[in-house]
């Protein structure tokens, strides 16, 4: 007897999306230098600098009312790539994924980052897997979203 293919659809979802998360948390857990919580390391994964894969320098493009970002990055091999981010240079108050990941490793990636702040400076920094598994995080990088005068139109009352 033959499955269903409907049926086989409505089971595999939800396991491709559990999948995608699991990826998402390898990554970040893998790449944070730490083990999986639970797990007592034998030695830290070897991590790779994440500039070793980049086609250009990251892009910042903050939102105009100051309250997000995205981080626009080229890799030159399909990676799984996420953002954090915080501020102070702190970089555990956010994490950022890119929305495509869903579809696997890709080397176009736009990470959102959200609830931020209006004229505060950010620093943020690149972490993923590639196509071998290595692990690789970034540099800490910084930037400054715009101000709320420029937000709301450059229009202040006196």
């Amino acid at each position: 007897m033959r499955p269903d293919p409907a049926r086989l659809r409505s089971v595999t979802a939800p396991r491709r999306s559990l999948a995608v998360a699991a990826l998402a948390a390898g990554v970040l857990a893998g790449c944070g230098g730490g083990a999986p919580l639970g797990a007592a390391p034998a030695a830290d994964p070897p991590v790779r600098a994440a500039e070793e894969l980049l086609a250009a320098p990251p892009v910042v493009e903050p939102d105009p009312s100051g309250t997000s970002a995205t981080i626009r990055v080229t890799t030159e091999v399909a990676t799984a790539c996420a953002v954090v981010y915080g501020r102070d240079g702190d970089v555990g108050e956010g994490i950022a994924t890119d929305a495509d990941m869903g579809g696997g490793a890709h080397t176009d990636h736009a990470a959102v980052l959200t609830g931020l702040e209006p004229d505060t400076e950010y620093a943020y920094r690149l972490q993923g897997s590639g196509p071998d598994g290595d692990l690789f995080r970034s540099a800490t990088y910084t930037f400054r979203t715009p101000p709320a005068a420029a937000a709301a139109g450059g229009v202040r009352k006196v």
